[in-house]
């Protein structure tokens, strides 16, 4: 169905993660844009520190990496930005961080 977004839930690890229809694109061999950790952060509205928090604490798969004049740089797809973006709407509250916790 063309101009029709999707989604669908995927097994990654011991976790369920939701997957986009760029997820699916991706997987098929269609080339996305990538970003860097510091693109995808400026894109979500947190730190670059934050980011990599939820990565380094395992709140969100590590994206591919790529290693070139002695760095490993992470390479980010429109996957894992919408991977960020669903971990960002369901965990992170801004002004505070965290959001709170419901009563009862």
């Amino acid at each position: 169905m063309p101009g029709q977004c999707f989604a669908m839930w995927v097994s990654w690890g011991s976790r369920i993660a939701y997957a986009s229809r760029a997820c699916c694109m991706a997987s098929i061999g269609v080339m996305s844009p990538t970003y860097s950790t510091a693109a995808v952060a400026h894109k979500l509205g947190v730190h670059k520190r934050t980011l990599l928090a939820w990565l380094y604490k395992g709140k969100l798969p590590e994206p591919k990496h790529q290693k070139g004049a002695g760095q490993d740089v992470r390479i980010w797809t429109e996957c894992d930005l919408e991977r960020a973006r669903r971990h960002k709407e369901v965990n992170y509250c801004k002004g505070r961080g965290r959001k709170k916790k419901p009563a009862g």
